[in-house]
């Protein structure tokens, strides 16, 4: 059992999380270019507004094909956001990846048995994290 989620962090704090599956009308099985646009779009547009308002920023992801893709770099370019150039291969070097392994930590824990369990553990499991 599993679901795939969307969420960021940042020196000022970190994004909701969201279940990209379902997010954008046309996505069925997760997340392609459009979905991850959206997601983007409507998230981390909104975060950037509350916590950056004037200030300059830069934004990390890895090296996911979704990422580089041409709808994703027109987005990118269209918003003027200005983002880190990460080396291939080392997800150790992305801080979120430690905050992904602590929830994943905290939502064994919990020990889901089905899905709405899982995404609840997920959810309530996010808001714990710092």
């Amino acid at each position: 059992m599993s679901v795939m989620v969307w969420g960021g962090i940042s020196w000022h704090g970190k994004t909701e999380i969201v279940f990209t599956k379902g997010f954008y009308k046309n996505s069925k099985s997760g997340i392609n270019s459009k979905v991850d646009t959206n997601l983007l779009k409507h998230d981390l547009l909104s975060f950037e507004q509350k916590k950056y308002q004037d200030e300059n920023w830069e934004f990390l992801q890895d090296n996911a094909p979704i990422h580089k893709s041409k709808i994703a770099l027109k987005w990118f370019n269209g918003n003027s956001i200005q983002f880190i150039v990460f080396p291939p291969g080392s997800p150790d070097l992305n801080p979120i990846e430690k905050i992904w392994k602590e929830l994943k930590d905290m939502v064994e824990t919990d020990n889901p048995s089905n899905l709405k369990e899982l995404r609840f553990s997920i959810k309530k499991n996010g808001k714990k994290l710092r």
